[in-house]
């Protein structure tokens, strides 16, 4: 990654309509007709994957084989974003990782990042749909959902499980959307993406309208 090549993070808790976003955002950028293809979704990838962390086997076979253990991979966070190769000087990335810091190391930075687009869903719905997808029942859905220590794991392939640290959903928030850091961000809600599309597709578009403007006039 050169000094210019920096990473446009689409960032939520679980359950909130990154995939959604996701489509929106490869359909505009990545399609000639802005119709949505499945394939387009290789143009986003997840943060929490086996490619970007290949490089710890090299300098660390131990904790390569540990990168299972939140302790282990958050020593690699920065380093993995900073190796990548990217194209164009800008990538989109998805991640669901609360921005935080584990044992001081931090999930990313503002050298690194050029913006963030956050989903944020109504927590009664996320606790619905979450139970659903996790198999478990409401009660133990919501003492997932506030709990500090809250984690989940993104697997590439089944035998890699790279823990992804979400914390209360509260504080995902706040982690992404209210930390003092010195990039371009745009909150959607994941309720306007059903009901005021219009509406939502006209700030995306305005927003990398202002973006691309403010990054050519600074």
């Amino acid at each position: 990654m050169s000094n210019q090549d920096k990473i446009f993070w689409i960032s939520s808790y679980p359950k909130s309509g990154n995939t959604w976003m996701r489509s929106i955002i490869a359909s505009l950028f990545f399609s000639e007709d802005g119709n949505f293809k499945f394939e387009l979704f290789k143009k986003i990838s997840s943060f929490e994957k086996h490619k970007f962390y290949n490089f710890v086997k090299e300098k660390n076979d131990k904790d390569f084989n540990e990168l299972q253990k939140t302790e282990v991979i958050s020593k690699y966070w920065i380093e993995a974003q900073k190796n990548m190769s990217i194209d164009g000087g800008a990538v989109f990335l998805k991640t669901h990782n609360a921005n935080i810091s584990v044992n001081n190391h931090k999930f990313t930075n503002s050298d690194l990042s050029m913006g963030l687009i956050y989903l944020i869903r109504n927590p009664l719905d996320v606790c619905v749909s979450y139970s659903n997808h996790l198999g478990i029942n409401i009660d133990e859905t919501i003492n997932f959902m506030i709990s500090d220590k809250t984690l989940t794991f993104f697997e590439d392939p089944k035998k890699n499980r790279y823990p992804v640290p979400l914390g209360r959903w509260d504080n995902h928030i706040n982690s992404w959307t209210i930390k003092n850091w010195n990039v371009p961000i745009l909150v959607i809600k994941y309720e306007d993406l059903i009901y005021k599309k219009k509406e939502v597709l006209f700030k995306i578009i305005s927003f990398f309208v202002f973006f691309v403007l403010y990054k050519l006039n600074s």
